[in-house]
């Protein structure tokens, strides 16, 4: 194990831009599939466009921590000349929505308050509704020159995420090889893109979890069979 990242061997820094389906993306807040990551970003806006109410993809200045103790968690090499980095809202597979750049982004206190918890019953509805556009924990890191509008943005060059414990900082994911569910889950997004077409069962699925959800309405079936109509 590193001593300065802490990182295992097994695993690949996300300074790697790679795009295949082989990585996933390793956060303290699960696992993010390489692919997925990169799908977002290729669909983001331009960073350089500061005219969108949600302010993303915005700026990122690569320094976290409290001074005198800042760390920079991408090297100045992943970085081109001229280049500047910028941070854009990325979502899990199977989260409930996704994020819409075109509207003004809500707070974590926003967030917090529309939770299931602290909504009026009378209130959930609306809730569920218009949720708050929550840009979520995970953000992937892209470079793009602010001078040179002909040239395409470049990323995902990485990927970081806001830790539980400390929800107003930044740590750095690890780029890994793609376990079994985070390629199931990249199945799931896929299949979330495809409009218009559904399969059975869901792919992010596990066999057991089927298994389980038959013997069930089997077993309902039997029950409402069983049992005699009084008028």
């Amino acid at each position: 194990m590193s001593r300065r990242s802490g990182e295992s061997s097994g695993s690949r820094r996300n300074t790697d831009p790679s795009r295949s389906g082989d990585y996933e993306y390793r956060t303290s807040r699960g696992s993010l599939p390489a692919r997925v990551v990169a799908s977002q970003v290729d669909s983001a806006p331009d960073p350089r466009d500061t005219t969108r109410r949600s302010r993303y993809p915005r700026e990122y200045r690569n320094e976290e921590g409290r001074p005198p103790n800042t760390h920079r968690p991408f090297a100045d090499h992943e970085r081109r000349a001229n280049e500047r980095l910028y941070e854009v809202p990325v979502s899990p597979p199977g989260a409930s929505s996704s994020f819409d750049f075109d509207r003004r982004a809500a707070s974590r206190q926003q967030v917090e308050r529309s939770s299931p918890s602290n909504v009026h019953p009378n209130d959930r509805g609306r809730v569920v509704r218009h949720p708050p556009n929550d840009p979520g924990p995970h953000r992937a890191v892209m470079a793009a020159d602010p001078n040179d509008r002909d040239r395409r943005a470049r990323g995902p060059i990485g990927v970081i995420t806001h830790p539980t414990a400390n929800p107003t900082g930044y740590e750095r994911a690890h780029l890994a090889p793609i376990s079994s569910s985070a390629r199931r889950q990249e199945q799931q997004y896929y299949d979330q893109q495809s409009a218009g077409h559904s399969s059975w069962p869901p792919r992010a699925m596990h066999s057991e979890d089927l298994e389980r959800m038959e013997r069930s309405g089997r077993r309902r079936g039997a029950e409402g069979g069983g049992r005699r109509r009084h008028d």
